[in-house]
């Protein structure tokens, strides 16, 4: 029996709030260019990544183009990403609530 999948919530406001962010990852590539910084996403099917999808954008942490490529393609142990990725994530849920996303991230 096939389950359908949630359909990962997307925001444009969470997608451009990455916009001139300073980067929360600060991976060993770091750049800490904040005209680099995009949303990136988690690498996890359980938040909503599959085939042609990006994980739901609360899955996702304001990232340079340096540590963005450093977690999805870079050679670190993936106990060491989840790390760098989880503390993050949290840093960049800290930054939305400060811009009054909070409401979004609750959903």
């Amino acid at each position: 029996m096939k389950f359908p999948k949630n359909k990962p919530l997307k925001s444009q406001k969470l997608r451009d709030s990455a916009r001139g962010e300073n980067c929360t990852m600060n991976s060993p590539e770091c750049n800490s260019n904040p005209e680099t910084v995009v949303l990136c996403h988690s690498n996890k099917l359980k938040h909503g990544k599959g085939t042609g999808l990006k994980a739901d954008d609360r899955h996702a942490f304001y990232g340079c183009s340096g540590c963005h490529h450093w977690f999805d393609v870079g050679t670190a142990d993936k106990h060491k990403k989840q790390r760098y990725y989880d503390v993050a994530v949290i840093h960049t849920h800290i930054r939305m609530r400060q811009k009054g996303l909070g409401v979004i991230l609750d959903g």
